[in-house]
Order: structure tokens, then C-alpha cells, then sequence
């Protein structure tokens, strides 16, 4: 994925606690951005209100993955500002926010799954 350089770390050089990254990170066509950086597209994922993932044609805000948080955790730690809580806050909100996002992504599945059987059952 083309994302500015660096935008990763922009939200915690602010202050804060979120694995958020900014909209303006990337371009939908996929054309470069003056100064970006290629990434695994794994470290990335679109959530909606920020516990779901954007399935479909729904659209969400740019977050980072277990695997996006894990490869960026010293960067993000080195330029995180503590106006709006601590270090340790900052990874009790990472935990939480995972754990939230399975459960969200779990419901969301069992959810479908139900659709898909009475759909199936559906007379036309």
C-alpha cells in the first residue's frame, strides 16, 4: 500500500491514543503521493466506527492490524507525545482495541452466516 511517509506516527506525535491513521494516507487510485512509502498491505485495515471491518461496499477509517501495530510499536512509542495519556495507556487501548475488533469481527460473521441460511431457504 502507497501511505505518506511517516503518517503512521502522526496521530501519537499529537498526543493521541489511537492506531488511527489519518485519511489523507492514501490515494484510491493508487497513484503515489509525493513522499510515500510503499507498506504491506497486512498492516493496514478499514474498520467502521472503529471495532468492525468494512465488508462490501461499506466504508470505514483507516486503522493498523495486529501485524501494522506490531512492526511499528518502537516507532510509534519513539514519537509518542503524552499530552493525552501515557505510554502505558496507549497499550492498554491497543489490547482493548484488538479484543474489541475480534468480538465486533465474530458477531459480524455469525451475523452473515444467519443471512446466508435464510436467504438459502428462501423460496423464488
Amino acid at each position: 500500500m502507497k501511505i505518506i511517509k511517516d503518517i503512521i506516527t502522526t496521530l501519537p506525535k499529537q498526543g493521541y491514543i489511537t492506531l488511527q491513521i489519518p485519511g489523507v494516507a492514501v490515494t484510491l487510485d493508487g497513484s503515489p503521493l509525493p513522499g510515500s512509502e510503499d507498506l504491506p498491505d497486512e498492516w493496514f485495515t478499514e474498520l467502521k466506527d472503529g471495532r468492525r471491518p468494512a465488508v462490501g461496499k461499506e466504508w470505514g477509517f483507516l486503522y493498523l492490524t495486529r501485524k501494522g501495530w506490531e512492526a511499528n510499536r518502537h516507532r510509534i512509542k519513539r514519537d509518542f507525545t503524552p499530552n493525552r495519556g501515557t505510554w502505558e495507556d496507549f497499550e492498554a487501548y491497543v489490547d482493548e482495541h484488538f479484543k474489541s475488533v475480534e468480538i465486533n469481527r465474530k458477531k459480524e460473521i455469525k451475523r452473515l452466516k444467519t443471512k446466508i441460511k435464510l436467504l438459502e431457504k428462501a423460496q423464488i
